[in-house]
């Protein structure tokens, strides 16, 4: 008699959806965190007012401490028209093991609309080993709009000597202007199959930083000092490349983080 075949139980997974919605509008002479709303893990903080120019100031943050298999944070954001806001990540974003290759997934929608500002200040991905992460940025600005928007990925946890041992990590970037599309990016790094330390990839670096720069001006920007202001050596690289007249995508390879994050916040503080 044959045996009967018993499946295999499933293991129940504690998701998180995080959702995070804020609208910003011009009252008066500041700028006013009109509308908020958030589901855990993700949270912001009441707009700070840091200077004279009525800008507002929100933290954003990630109460759980990382996203584990199956997790979902969603991020949309509306910058209203002549508002100025910086979007300040609180910390570091872990992206846990998937040990039943389901992925982490992050999207961001922010639209800013017409005369408005946003800066959204750089803070590291770490995917850790075996993990997978996928995230979509989609940013709609006006022809008048100024948009900073960076970020920085890390190969892994560096003090526990593991770098390019996540499963997949993927980032898509769009930037639209009036709905049209002016720059597509896409990080998408397979452990099997990308060569992670050839020419034109990482080389010997683990650490990726970008910075969009997009804003009417920046046609008539000189940006070449950088070039030479910024230190380079073999592990830390520097460059960028127009956007037409629209704006500039910068971009460092690195394998030092403080330096990294020193040279990125010192040339949005320049823009």
């Amino acid at each position: 008699m044959q045996k009967q075949l018993l499946a295999k139980p499933t293991k129940k997974l504690n998701k998180m959806q995080g959702e995070l919605g804020l609208t910003f509008e011009k009252k008066g002479a500041l700028t006013r965190l009109t509308k908020s709303h958030h589901s855990s893990p993700l949270k912001a903080s009441k707009a700070l007012y840091l200077d004279e120019t009525g800008s507002a100031t929100v933290y954003l943050m990630e109460t759980s401490g990382g996203m584990v298999e199956g997790d979902v944070n969603k991020y949309r954001i509306t910058i209203g028209n002549d508002s100025h806001v910086s979007l300040i990540p609180q910390s570091s974003t872990k992206i846990y093991p998937s040990r039943l290759d389901l992925p982490c997934r992050q999207s961001v929608d922010l639209m800013v609309g017409e005369n408005a500002s946003v800066r959204w200040l750089p803070e590291t991905t770490i995917p850790f080993e075996d993990s997978i992460f996928l995230a979509d940025t989609k940013i709609d600005l006006e022809p008048n709009s100024s948009l900073i928007f960076s970020e920085i990925f890390s190969s892994g946890r560096q003090k526990s000597a593991e770098s390019f041992a996540f499963d997949r990590f993927s980032s898509k970037t769009q930037i639209l202007i009036e709905g049209k599309l002016i720059a597509f990016d896409h990080l998408n790094l397979v452990q099997k199959e990308s060569p992670y330390f050839h020419i034109g990839m990482f080389e010997d670096c683990t650490y990726m930083g970008t910075i969009w720069y997009v804003d009417p001006a920046a046609a008539n920007q000189n940006f070449e000092t950088f070039l030479t202001d910024f230190h380079q050596a073999k592990n830390h690289r520097f460059g960028f490349s127009r956007l037409d007249h629209y704006g500039v995508h910068f971009r460092w390879l690195s394998n030092d983080l403080c330096l990294l994050k020193e040279q990125m916040n010192e040339l949005i503080q320049n823009l």
